[in-house]
């Protein structure tokens, strides 16, 4: 950047004091980022801080952002990387800290919206609630959208942030099942177990679910025969289904004989 861009990147940062965010008051683009315009040409804020104050840049480049925070314009918060590639592993790595961590003020936030079920011990959580899962909701921070001149939550499920928290985070590629109270609101952590995401699914209530515990056809036929795809299926209802196209076959040819 030459000095007058400098002089108008500077103008336009606020430094929030407790993150050390570099929070961007100027423009912002249709979708929440900083836009900063010069002579009609349209430029991203956190591009030019890069460029400026780490490296030049390459087209092919991406910039993401390890605080989360869209109007941030820290270069210490930003990475490049190439398109499709996400999160680099220092962004993953901060992300993961900001989530693990709760200091004292946040977990007497977290604590006051949790009530302890005496006879099951489930931590029920008396917060809000995700309206389609129907699982817990924290809020770990709030952004500010300059283009709307509003302020928004950035929510996590509640059991999540509990078992970070109190016991650490999951291994990488598993979920967190609610094992032993089947309680969507509970935020116990001692009531998690990570697992694969199928196996998950197998233990709910969902269709995939419901159809894996079958062991008989809706003829009450024993499903004994498994395909290469995995879809099960009772020998006799086979059978009778090849029974019956054979004889099918065989009616259409006859009929076509009587026509000729």
């Amino acid at each position: 950047m030459d000095s007058r861009m400098l002089s108008l990147f500077d103008a336009r940062v606020s430094v929030e004091p407790n993150t050390g965010c570099w929070i961007w008051i100027g423009n912002v683009t249709s979708k929440g980022y900083p836009r900063l315009s010069s002579k009609k040409k349209d430029m991203s804020p956190a591009r030019l801080a890069l460029d400026h104050f780490v490296a030049p840049l390459s087209d092919d480049l991406v910039v993401s952002r390890t605080c989360q925070t869209e109007l941030c314009v820290n270069p210490d918060h930003l990475n490049a990387h190439p398109q499709g590639q996400g999160l680099t592993e220092l962004a993953k790595e901060s992300i993961l800290t900001h989530e693990l961590h709760m200091d004292a003020s946040t977990l007497a936030r977290f604590m006051k919206y949790v009530s302890i079920e005496p006879n099951t011990g489930c931590w029920l959580w008396i917060g809000s609630l995700f309206q389609k899962s129907g699982y817990a909701r924290f809020s770990i921070g709030k952004h500010y959208m300059q283009a709307h001149r509003v302020s928004y939550k950035h929510y996590m499920q509640a059991h999540r942030v509990s078992y970070k928290h109190f016991i650490g985070p999951p291994p990488e590629g598993l979920v967190l099942d609610h094992e032993t109270c089947d309680t969507r609101c509970c935020v116990n952590p001692h009531h998690l177990k990570p697992k694969t995401i199928a196996a998950n699914v197998m233990r709910g209530t969902g269709p995939a679910a419901m159809n894996a515990r079958k062991t008989h056809c809706p003829k009450g036929h024993l499903y004994d025969i498994v395909r290469s795809n995995g879809v099960r299926e009772c020998r006799l209802c086979r059978n009778e289904a090849a029974v019956n196209r054979r004889r099918l076959r065989c009616n259409q040819v006859n009929s076509v004989d009587s026509e000729s």
